[in-house]
């Protein structure tokens, strides 16, 4: 049984497939803490894997939101007080539609984010997997998992 199957907030991803697992279990990654720990796989690219996972794990769009808040903002007042005649500036449609401008933003940053959380993980999982076909590619040539992953790589021209 995977440690995220009993409900923990520590999960050992030990292999690609674990880490697909964990994201495909449905349970909801905000309260998860990943670490990596393949045997194939050299510390340093563990670590780098570990930081990156949690931190899109973690991800819940509120950044990217703000900021596109704060673009749309900007780029609302700036038209408005340049492409508006001064007596065309009347404050409650201003307001209005600022609001729905930047309540609109604010959906679309958080999509967006939670969307770009989403391709870093597969990102990572795909880094996961092709160093493990590397590793077992390299183990049938008689090389540690370690050496396969130093050693340099059979570019296929066709």
């Amino acid at each position: 049984m995977k440690t995220w199957e009993r409900g923990e907030r520590t999960c050992i991803i030990q292999s690609a497939t674990d880490a697909e697992e964990l994201v495909r279990s449905g349970r909801p990654l905000l309260a998860v803490r990943a670490v990596v720990r393949i045997p194939s796989a050299p510390r340093e690219r563990s670590l780098q894997w570990e930081q990156d996972l949690n931190t899109s794990f973690h991800e819940c769009g509120c950044s990217l939101a703000a900021v596109c808040m704060a673009v749309v903002f900007g780029g609302s007042c700036t038209w408005r007080v340049f492409h508006l005649s001064s007596n065309a500036l009347n404050w409650r449609p201003f307001f209005l539609h600022t609001f729905v401008e930047l309540v609109l933003a604010a959906v679309m940053g958080k999509v967006a984010g939670l969307l770009l959380a989403k391709l870093r993980i597969a990102r990572i999982i795909g880094q996961m997997r092709r160093l493990q076909l590397d590793g077992v590619i390299g183990c049938h040539n008689g090389l540690s998992a370690h050496e396969a992953d130093r050693a340099p790589k059979i570019q296929i021209q066709g």
